[in-house]
């Protein structure tokens, strides 16, 4: 859809759905309506691309856990602001937030990689679900994981959504340690 609207940003789009709508079908129907021929052709290559991917990968998972190879692979902690994790499950994001890093010294370099924060609240409520169907689905492929950026996971620079710079940000969860923790 983002390709054939030229529009990043999903709350532009010609459909609109939550995630639990998408699970249900809702999405598939859609394309086959009237009118979404193109949308639906299109959609369904994609599909066909990535079933055929799924089945070679996990092809070449098999014959590695045969062998005795492990397979590693790459769990980056942010994901995509407009791609397909934030538009299925929205509520497990803070949309009007962004990761990135702080500088060391000089503010100039603070960095703003547009990914939007983890709503922990939320996904601690739901149970991790989404956490959960994402290692899962890793653990199709892969024996051993790199987390890149775990440091996310216990806290993180972010940033105002409006702010094109890292400069004013700040660290959440924003704890203060205390004394004994820094002996």
């Amino acid at each position: 859809l983002r390709n054939m609207t030229e529009e990043w940003d999903y709350h532009k789009w010609p459909i609109t759905l939550t995630g639990d709508e998408i699970e249900d079908g809702h999405l598939v129907r859609w394309f086959g309506a009237p009118g979404h021929e193109e949308y639906g052709n299109k959609v369904g290559f994609h599909i066909f691309v990535q079933w055929h991917l799924h089945f070679q990968l996990s092809r070449v998972a098999e014959l590695a856990r045969e062998v005795g190879v492990v397979l590693k692979g790459d769990l980056p902690i942010g994901v995509a602001r407009y791609g397909v994790d934030t538009w299925c499950a929205r509520r497990m994001f803070k949309m009007d937030m962004s990761a990135g890093c702080p500088s060391i010294g000089d503010w100039s370099a603070a960095q703003n990689w547009d990914f939007p924060l983890y709503n922990w609240d939320n996904m601690r409520a739901d149970g991790f679900s989404w956490w959960a169907r994402r290692l899962q689905q890793l653990a199709r492929y892969f024996t051993a994981y790199r987390i890149d950026h775990v440091l996310g996971f216990f806290r993180i620079w972010a940033i105002p959504r409006h702010n094109w710079t890292g400069f004013q940000g700040h660290f959440e969860p924003c704890n203060a340690l205390s004394r004994d923790e820094l002996r």
